[in-house]
């Protein structure tokens, strides 16, 4: 039983589809593309998977046909997967920065918290020094510089580390 597709059946469609095949090698890439375009439209309206039609098409089109068609889904499938291997890198490449921004930040922070205490205080000891550097929260690390500049020994600030291991 035909389906009609608007007016034509699918065996007409695959017949214009075939017809388009026999000008495959003067196409562009853009005509060869439009090709898969209108095959996954048939495929759609019919209700059928699009290999089912690339098959048919193959079927009465012979090797040249079956070649063409086959290399051409071989260069789509090649273009997708460097063009999602772009895409990756672009991601992979964007996270990584911005994971070296947040990390620039925070150590750029644990730096004036060191320097204003060193200014205020004298010599960090080392232990204080280490605790801070590895402080990666931010905005503490914010709350202790502006601490530093307003306490009058470096005890608060101890007793400051000392609440925040409280709540870890």
């Amino acid at each position: 039983m035909q389906k009609n597709v608007g007016r034509a059946t699918l065996e007409e469609i695959i017949y214009v589809l075939e017809r388009l095949i026999s000008l495959w090698g003067l196409m562009n890439e853009r005509g060869r593309i439009l090709f898969g375009f209108m095959v996954r439209y048939v495929a759609d309206v019919r209700g059928v998977d699009a290999r089912e039609v690339v098959y048919k098409i193959m079927e009465r089109g012979g090797e040249r046909v079956e070649r063409e068609i086959r290399s051409f889904w071989d260069d789509i499938r090649e273009e997708a997967l460097r063009e999602g291997l772009q895409q990756g890198l672009r991601q992979g490449l964007q996270q990584g920065l911005e994971q070296g921004l947040r990390q620039g930040l925070i150590l750029e922070a644990q730096e004036m918290v060191l320097e204003a205490l060193e200014e205020r205080f004298g010599k960090v000891e080392k232990e204080l020094s280490e605790r801070i550097k590895k402080i990666e929260d931010r905005d503490f690390l914010r709350h202790l510089f502006k601490l530093s500049l307003r306490v009058s020994s470096l005890e608060e600030i101890l007793r400051a580390l000392e609440e925040i291991k409280r709540y870890d």
